[in-house]
C-alpha cells in the first residue's frame, strides 16, 4: 500500500480498514474463518462503502498487481525460473485524476531485475 495524498484522520481510518480487509482476503493473509462466519457479500459491501467514502473525500484508490520474482537478488539469473514468484496486490491512495488521468506512479519491488527478451 502506498499513500500519495494527504489524509485526514477520517480518511486514514478508511484506508487502514480497506488495507486490512484486502490483506485478510489475500492468499498470504487468508482469513477463512471471516469468510465462513460473515460470508463474502458483507465484506464486498464494506469494501464498496470504503471506496465510495474515500472518493467522496477526494481520495482515489488505484489497484493493480505485480509478479515479484523470487528469490530476491540484484543480478539477472542465467536461467530464470518463471514459476518462482509471488503475485502482489498493489493498492495506492492518491489524488483524483486531473483531465481524465486514471493512473498514478507507484514504486514496485520486482524482487530482481528483469530482462525483456525479444
Amino acid at each position: 500500500m502506498q499513500i500519495k495524498v494527504r489524509l485526514s484522520e477520517e480518511t486514514q481510518g478508511y484506508i487502514t480498514e480497506l488495507y486490512e480487509l484486502a490483506s485478510s482476503l489475500s492468499w498470504s493473509g487468508s482469513n477463512r474463518a471471516l469468510l465462513q462466519t460473515d460470508g463474502e457479500l458483507p465484506i464486498r459491501r464494506r469494501l464498496r462503502e470504503l471506496l465510495v467514502l474515500l472518493k467522496g473525500n477526494d481520495v482515489w484508490v488505484y489497484k493493480t498487481d505485480n509478479i515479484k520474482m523470487l528469490p530476491e537478488r540484484h543480478e539477472i539469473p542465467a536461467q530464470p525460473d518463471p514459476f518462482n514468484g509471488e503475485l502482489q496486490l498493489i493498492l495506492a491512495a492518491g489524488p483524483p485524476g486531473a483531465y481524465g488521468e486514471t493512473s498514478i506512479h507507484v514504486d514496485i519491488d520486482a524482487g530482481q531485475p528483469r530482462m525483456i527478451r525479444y
